[in-house]
């Protein structure tokens, strides 16, 4: 693995992670009243909703396994994928589904020829990306069992 290639993938998963950050900053001043502002234009609540919305490229879930390791098409829902870039490098958001409930949110990014690896977040960091998967609806969007 070169070590250039994971700096990469550290550097685009803290990009992706700090855009992230700045939709929250700008739900946040709109609901105290504020003016908000994403990408240098001024937007509103549903602009907000809409970057949201836009900046996925894909979403999947995961449901139990059996004991072959065989995904069972009918068992639970029990992850989540959010596929946010690709290419080298490539960054996703996964985590846990409990009950309904999103748990173990975690950013993993990946480059040419290295696997998919946790990326560090601060405190901060990780509330931004909980927000996200929370405003991005992905308990409300998992298909009905």
């Amino acid at each position: 693995m070169s070590e250039d290639t994971r700096k990469d993938a550290d550097r685009q998963a803290h990009a992706q992670v700090e855009y992230i950050q700045e939709l929250l900053a700008a739900q946040t001043a709109i609901s105290d009243g504020e003016t908000a502002e994403l990408d240098g234009y001024k937007v509103d609540e549903e602009g907000v909703m809409a970057a949201i919305c836009e900046n996925p490229l894909d979403s999947s879930y995961t449901r139990e396994s059996y004991e072959d390791g065989e995904e069972d098409e009918e068992g639970p829902i029990t992850g989540f994928t959010v596929l946010l870039c690709t290419g080298g490098p490539a960054v996703r958001i996964v985590g846990d589904l409990y009950a309904g409930v999103e748990s173990n949110v975690r950013v993993e990014s990946q480059g040419w020829f290295i696997p998919w690896q946790r990326i560090a977040l601060s405190a901060s960091e990780q509330d931004a990306v909980n927000w996200y998967v929370g405003a991005l609806g992905v308990v409300e969007c998992m298909p009905q069992d």
